[in-house]
């Protein structure tokens, strides 16, 4: 069975953590094609997986968005 990240990424990862597993069962459909694995291992942190999942797919927009936002602030203070 699989299931797309953003029903995994819903409500902040809300289906990741211990209590909510379930979840991800109920967003999940039958496939003959598995585009990326995600370990089903629980036993490290949840924070830590979610956090993995979450630069794994959005690492490139946070470093430009932060990137820019650093140069915007540079900009507004150099008028001071």
């Amino acid at each position: 069975r699989v299931t797309s990240a953003y029903q995994a990424f819903q409500q902040c990862g809300a289906a990741l953590r211990p209590r909510q597993r379930g979840l991800l069962y109920q967003k999940s459909r039958k496939s003959h094609k598995i585009s990326t694995f995600w370990s089903h291992s629980w036993r490290g942190g949840h924070w830590k997986k979610l956090l993995t999942l979450v630069i794994f797919y959005n690492g490139t927009a946070a470093v430009s968005l932060g990137f820019l936002a650093g140069l915007v602030m540079m900009l507004l203070c150099s008028f001071e």
